[in-house]
């Protein structure tokens, strides 16, 4: 299932995106004039994307075997520029990338 959220930035505070199920990759592409950071869930840490740019954005992997990636159904993403981000949650079926 596609599942895409496209987003204006409220820039200077948190802006959730929500998914339709869990996942455990984000492709998020920022369309905004300055840097954004992306950070999954409740997890420690961010990504920064620069302007008018993208990346995959990967929950860490659990410690158990075998090894599962974590899913989270939002992600938060923060920066001062204007414009959109859009993400897409990206899956395999239920099998790990």
């Amino acid at each position: 299932m596609l599942d895409v959220v496209l987003q204006e930035l409220t820039p200077d505070v948190d802006n959730v995106l929500e998914f339709q199920e869990p996942g455990e990759a984000f492709l998020v592409k920022n369309f905004t004039d300055a840097d954004i950071k992306v950070k999954v869930d409740d997890a420690e840490g961010s990504v920064t994307i620069p302007a008018q740019s993208w990346q995959l954005v990967l929950i860490n992997f659990t410690g158990a075997y075998p090894r599962e990636l974590l899913k989270a159904d939002h992600i938060i993403v923060t920066g001062s520029g204007a414009g959109k981000v859009e993400a897409q949650r990206i899956d395999r079926a239920g099998y790990p990338l």
